[in-house]
């Protein structure tokens, strides 16, 4: 492995965690939706199983086109974690109270974080690349 061999195995690694993310948000949302129903939550499980679908999507596409090394990866995936943060954070803003929002902040801003290392540090550019 050379020496951006390691950044691409996590960048990797980490387009298959968001997109695992994604599809246990859309399964577990499927799965419970008639108890999350009744607990009344809101917005609709809907709403969870459609942003879980887009997610596990989006990231398992950028998950195949980094491990295929397609020359269009890392433009891709950049902007996948661009819609990625602010879906997040509108998420957070408009569809939470203030307890859960104020709950929620560390972690937001932990995955905020991470998600920016991965597209600003992680992911390069293919002709920045040496082969290995």
């Amino acid at each position: 492995m050379g020496a951006g061999g390691w950044k691409r195995t996590a960048a990797l690694l980490m387009a298959i965690l968001y997109a695992c993310m994604g599809w246990l948000r859309l399964y577990n949302s499927l799965r419970l939706r008639a108890y999350l129903v009744s607990l009344g939550v809101w917005p609709d499980p809907l709403y969870q199983a459609i942003s879980g679908g887009l997610i596990g999507a989006a990231f398992t596409i950028t998950g195949l086109l980094t491990l295929f090394r397609h020359a269009r990866a890392a433009f891709i995936t950049r902007r996948a974690g661009l819609v990625f943060l602010a879906w997040l954070w509108a998420d957070r803003v408009f569809l939470s109270d203030l307890p859960s929002f104020l709950n929620l902040l560390p972690v937001s801003i932990l995955i905020s974080l991470a998600t920016l290392v991965w597209m600003f540090f992680l992911i390069q550019p293919m002709d920045n690349q040496k082969e290995s």
